[in-house]
C-alpha cells in the first residue's frame, strides 16, 4: 500500500492560509482544542465514509490463540450488493482443517456490525457464540470441517475504509481496503496472515455494474436486473488482500510476455471518462514487470493476471493480489504517479506472494516495495536514479523501531527506513549476495508468510555472514538514525599528507552502531575513497595521501542512513 499526497498550487495556497488562520485562532482563543485534535488524529471523516484509523493495540491483539490452529484451504464467497440501502447479503463456505490434532472451539473473525443469519458445521447446526467480533464454534472432533455461514448487514468501514459504499457526483461504486486486519468487517474469515487460502468470489450487483476481484474471471451471469461475476484464484491469498471492486467500469487490456515465456494478461478497470488517461498512465506496468522479473524472479501469479481497478479512495493505492486498487486521483494521463504504480506492482512479490508473518514484520512488505521503487529507477536512470529516489525518502523517518513499529505501522519509519535498511544491507553483502538473497527469500517463501528472522536466515545462509548486529541495530533495538560528528585534520609529512579522520557517535537512544563509512578525498585531479569500519562511540583513523585534498566528503555514494555533521 502507498499513501501519497500531491498538490495543485492555488488550492494548496488557499488551504494553507485557511489552516494557518485556524491554528492562529486556536492558539489565541482555545489552545486546548489543539491538544484534543492531536490526541484524536486517528479519526477522520473522508468523502462520505468514516475512516477510523485503528487502535494499534487492537491490531496486535486481534487474533485469538485458537486461530493459529486453523488451516483454511478454500473460501467460497457470495456477496449480494444492495447499493441503494448500503447493505450486503453474504454467504461464505469455509473448507478447513484443524492442525496439530487440535479439537475444541474454532474461532473466526466476524465483525459485530454484521447480522448472523445461520450457520452449519458439516451440515449440522452447531453450538456457537457470536460476540466481540468473534464467531466461536464448538468443533469437538477437530480435523477437516466445512463451515457454511449466512449473514447480512452494513459493513462498518474501519482502518483505511475496509468496505465502502461510495455515492457521489452520480457515480456509485463499492470497494474494499481491508489492510491490516479488517477483512472481517465484510467477510467472516480467519483473518491472519499465516492462513492463506484459495477463493471463489461471486459478486452480485445491478446489471449496469462491473464487479472485479482477485484471480481469473470464470463466468458472468444475468438474472432479471442483476449481474453476477464469478472470480477464482488458483494461488493462496491472505485475507486482507481479498477484494471487491464494483463500478460502471470501462475495461481495457494488454499482454505482458514474461521471462518464463508465459503471456500474462494485464486487465484494467477505470471509471467513465478516464480511459485515455489510464492507457497512458498504466503503460508503466509492463516496464516495471520486466525490471522486477529480472531482479526477483518470475511474476508470482502467471496463471492469473495483473490488473488495476480505479477506486474512490482519495489517498493512496492498495496491492490487492492480482488487482491493485488505484486511487482515482492518481490516474491523470500525465504519468505523475509512476512511483505509486511501481510500488504496488512490487508488492506482488513482497507482501502478496511473500506475506509478512505478523504486522510486526510489515517492513518486509512496505520497506521492500519502497526500495523496489529505487531499484526500478536505478534500472531506468542508472545510479543517479537510485540515489535521488532514496534521498527523497529520508525526511519523515522518526524515532521508533522498524520491527514491531506500533503506532508507526504505516508511517515513513516503515516505508522509508525499511528501504534504506535494505540499501545498507546491499552495501554490506555486496550486489551479488544481496540480490541472490532476495531471490532465495522469494523462492523459499513464495505463497507463504515469512518473518524478519526468516529473511535474516536466508541472507546469512546465502552470504555466509553473521548479521545479528546488523539486524539488531537497524531493526530490533535501534531507533531513529545514527548521528555522526565527522572531523578531520591534515598534516604534511615530507611529500606525504597525513589525514586524521575523527568520528563521534552522538545519538542517545542506541549508543553504538557498527557501520562502514566511505570518505572521498579529492582535489582538482585526484579522487580517492577510503572505507572505515566504525564500531566505537569515538574513533580516529589515519591515512596518507600523495596530494592535498581540497574536498573531503563522507558517504559520497549515499550508502548510509545517518545524520552526519561536519566538525570542520
Amino acid at each position: 500500500m502507498k499513501v501519497k499526497k500531491y498538490y495543485l498550487v492555488m488550492p494548496v495556497i488557499i488551504i494553507i492560509l485557511f489552516i494557518l488562520s485556524f491554528i492562529i485562532a486556536l492558539v489565541i482563543w482555545e489552545p486546548e482544542r489543539i491538544i484534543a485534535f492531536v490526541n484524536n488524529r486517528g479519526e477522520s471523516i473522508t468523502e462520505g465514509f468514516r475512516s477510523s484509523f485503528f487502535d494499534f493495540d487492537e491490531v496486535a491483539e486481534y487474533n485469538k490463540p485458537e486461530q493459529h490452529f486453523i488451516d483454511v484451504e478454500h473460501y467460497d464467497i457470495y456477496v449480494r450488493l444492495n447499493q441503494s440501502e448500503k447493505m450486503i447479503n453474504g454467504r461464505v463456505i469455509v473448507s478447513a482443517t484443524t492442525t496439530e490434532n487440535y479439537a475444541g472451539e474454532i474461532v473466526f473473525n466476524m465483525d459485530n456490525d454484521l447480522e448472523l443469519d445461520s450457520i452449519r458445521l458439516n451440515g449440522e447446526e452447531p453450538s456457537f457464540s457470536f460476540s466481540g467480533n468473534y464467531l466461536m464454534v464448538d468443533c469437538p472432533d477437530g480435523g477437516k470441517f466445512n463451515l457454511d455461514i449466512f449473514y447480512h448487514g452494513t459493513p462498518e468501514p474501519k482502518g483505511f475504509g475496509s468496505f465502502v459504499f461510495y455515492d457521489k457526483d452520480s457515480l456509485q461504486t463499492v470497494f474494499t481496503l481491508s489492510e491490516p486486519v479488517f477483512a472481517s468487517t465484510w467477510l467472516p474469515c480467519n483473518d491472519i496472515n499465516t492462513d492463506k487460502a484459495t477463493i471463489d468470489m461471486h459478486i452480485t450487483a445491478d446489471s449496469c455494474m462491473v464487479s472485479v476481484s482477485n484471480g481469473n474471471l470464470v463466468n458472468v451471469s444475468d438474472s432479471l436486473n442483476l449481474r453476477t461475476y464469478h472470480w477464482q484464484t488458483v494461488y493462496d491469498i491472505a485475507p486482507y488482500l481479498i477484494t471487491i471492486n464494483t463500478a460502471p467500469y470501462i475495461y481495457f487490456n494488454d499482454t505482458y510476455n514474461s521471462i518464463s515465456g508465459k503471456k500474462i494478461p494485464l486487465e484494467y478497470y477505470v471509471f467513465p471518462g478516464k480511459l485515455e488517461a489510464a492507457k497512458y498512465d498504466f503503460a508503466i506496468n509492463k516496464k516495471a514487470l520486466r525490471v522486477f522479473e529480472e531482479l526477483y524472479g518470475e511474476y508470482p501469479f502467471p496463471d492469473e493476471k495483473y490488473g488495476v481497478a480505479e477506486i474512490n479512495w482519495r489517498y493512496g493505492a492498495i496491492e490487492h493480489q492480482t488487482i491493485t486498487g488505484m486511487s482515482t486521483e492518481y490516474i491523470t494521463g500525465s504519468a505523475l504517479f509512476d512511483d505509486v504504480f511501481v510500488h504496488e506492482l512490487a508488492h506482488h512479490w513482497w507482501g502478496d506472494a511473500v506475506t509478512p508473518k505478523t504486522w510486526k514484520d510489515v517492513w518486509l512488505s512496505e520497506g521492500f516495495a519502497t526500495y523496489s521503487e529505487a531499484l526500478f529507477y536505478e534500472k531506468v536512470s542508472g545510479r543517479d536514479g537510485l540515489v535521488s529516489t532514496l534521498n527523497s525518502k529520508i525526511r519523515g523517518i522518526k524515532q521508533g523501531k522498524l520491527y514491531d513499529p506500533g503506532s508507526n505501522l504505516f508511517s515513513p519509519l516503515v516505508y522509508n527506513k525499511g528501504a534504506w535498511v535494505l540499501h545498507m544491507l546491499r552495501k554490506q553483502l555486496g550486489d551479488s549476495a544481496f540480490f541472490e538473497s532476495l531471490r532465495n527469500y522469494y523462492l523459499t517463501y513464495r505463497y507463504k508468510s515469512a518473518s524478519t528472522d526468516d529473511f535474516r536466515e536466508v541472507c546469512e545462509n546465502t552470504s555466509k555472514q553473521n548479521l545479528d548486529k546488523f539486524f539488531d541495530q537497524w531493526l530490533f533495538s535501534g531507533t531513529g538514525l545514527p548521528q555522526l560528528d565527522f572531523s578531520h585534520t591534515i598534516t604534511q609529512i615530507g611529500s606525504q599528507n597525513q589525514i586524521e579522520v575523527k568520528v563521534i557517535q552522538l545519538q542517545e537512544e542506541y549508543k553504538r552502531y557498527e557501520l562502514f563509512l566511505d570518505v572521498m578525498f579529492s582535489d582538482s585531479t585526484n579522487s580517492v575513497v577510503k572505507t572505515y569500519f566504525i564500531d566505537s562511540a569515538e574513533q580516529i583513523f589515519t591515512d596518507t595521501l600523495n596530494f592535498v585534498p581540497v574536498s573531503i566528503k563522507p558517504d559520497p555514494y549515499s550508502w548510509l542512513l545517518a545524520e552526519i555533521v561536519s566538525g570542520n
